[in-house]
């Protein structure tokens, strides 16, 4: 009805035109018209979607964790007792400590285990608290400034997208942790209000990237609860205050987690947890001294495994002014001989480098002044590249390494070194 109208108003001044023909065109005309503009309208509807889509999800900047209400900050806290009711995850958060600075000095966590301790020399049970406001039975196991937390995980979700619209915008997991957490004050015995805190935090591929298959559960479980107590944190700490969150107690998580990374052969990551927590040890780190020393052992065995011979030698050192260990002491040796041995090696090799760049100085001078002509310069100089390379006392992967020095360097061409390369396999062959 509407191609009619239009066609009948085409026709000039709205009045009838009994020319059928004309009539039937205009129509034709009209229909390719609407379609035309319609198709127009969905295309420019569709681009705008996705410029908005693409500008929100630039224009906002991506928050690892969200609180779903704002908790008031508690000031002059110095201890935190941590409660943790964390099914399935229970293990795992059970192993956390979280470490910090306040204004005026340390915050100390005291982990469950701990806090049970306590509370059986009291000959109290945890499970009243903090439902009892006995603030002085409380302060026995945390002190005059501290709080009593419990965290109640009501629920977990693991979700995985693509943020913005163009390929090249990164995939993430996201991790969301509904959490309720019950707070006592002790300085004043005033008991808070159970806060409702919601913790979403997002794992891009590019942060889990060399991560083994089977670890990456692990390692988006671990950040996402690190995120979960910097949150909570949030509620102790004033907002300039910066928090680092470690895994490591009495129960040796991170040794545990170095344990898992070594049985599948990923040496890399086992180095990388050891490191980390070697580092919030000496920041923050209130543990016994064996575990410590025996923290600083593997760290040492991982980077001798690694053949950094000097980096082993000085966390066996670490390790063994700590505490002793008998069975290691082969393995300090071991290392110290290796790192002199390494020295001695890398001194000889550097002055046989300059040598090396001495004599093929001297080369290009003669073949500069006319005394030798282009094939004798080039079998002489390949004779000194070859009395290199075959130097007695070399392994052929240190040979292969030296060959490949020189070219990465540019002081040989690609073809002198594969030339080089093939001269070092004969050798081994013959």
């Amino acid at each position: 009805m509407k191609y009619g109208a239009c066609a009948f108003k085409q026709q000039g001044r709205g009045e009838p035109n009994n020319n059928t023909s004309n009539f039937a065109s205009n129509i034709k005309k009209c229909k390719v018209k609407v379609m035309v503009m319609n198709r127009i309208r969905l295309i420019g509807f569709a681009v705008l979607c996705c410029v908005c889509a693409e500008v929100s999800a630039k224009g906002r900047p991506m928050r690892p964790f969200e609180m779903q209400h704002k908790v008031r900050v508690i000031e002059n806290v110095k201890t935190v007792g941590l409660l943790i009711d964390a099914h399935p995850f229970r293990e795992d958060l059970n192993a956390v400590l979280v470490a910090g600075f306040l204004n005026d000095g340390r915050l100390q966590v005291v982990g469950a285990d701990d806090l049970q301790d306590r509370a059986e020399q009291l000959g109290v049970t945890l499970e009243s608290l903090p439902s009892r406001s006995d603030s002085q039975l409380v302060s026995g196991l945390l002190g005059e400034r501290g709080v009593l937390l419990r965290l109640r995980i009501l629920n977990d979700s693991r979700q995985r997208f693509r943020r913005g619209f163009f390929p090249r915008n990164q995939a993430l997991t996201r991790m969301t942790y509904q959490v309720r957490a019950e707070i006592q004050v002790l300085k004043t015995g005033k008991r808070f209000d159970p806060q409702f805190i919601e913790v979403v935090h997002e794992v891009t591929d590019s942060e889990l990237k060399g991560t083994p298959r089977g670890a990456v559960a692990q390692a988006i479980r671990e950040r996402s609860l690190q995120a979960l107590f910097r949150e909570v944190l949030g509620l102790f700490l004033p907002v300039t205050e910066r928090v680092s969150v470690y895994f490591f107690n009495d129960k040796k998580c991170n040794m545990r987690v170095m344990a898992e990374h070594i049985e599948q052969g990923d040496m890399a990551h086992a180095l990388d947890v050891g490191l980390q927590a070697a580092a919030d040890l000496e920041a923050f780190g209130e543990v016994k001294v064996v575990d410590q020393s025996r923290l600083h052992f593997n760290i040492g065995a991982l980077y001798l495994f690694e053949r950094r011979f000097d980096k082993a030698l000085y966390h066996l050192e670490r390790a063994f002014e700590l505490e002793p260990i008998d069975d290691g002491l082969a393995v300090l040796l071991l290392a110290r001989r290796a790192a002199t041995h390494e020295a001695s090696t890398a001194a000889r090799l550097e002055e046989d480098r300059d040598q090396l760049l001495s004599q093929l100085r001297r080369l290009k001078g003669w073949r500069k002044d006319g005394l030798i002509d282009v094939e004798e310069y080039r079998e002489q100089r390949m004779s000194v590249l070859q009395g290199y390379q075959t130097e007695a006392g070399l392994t052929m992967a240190e040979r292969l390494a030296k060959a490949r020095a020189l070219y990465e360097e540019k002081l040989i061409s690609e073809k002198e070194y594969k030339l080089l390369k093939n001269k070092i396999f004969e050798s081994v062959d013959h």
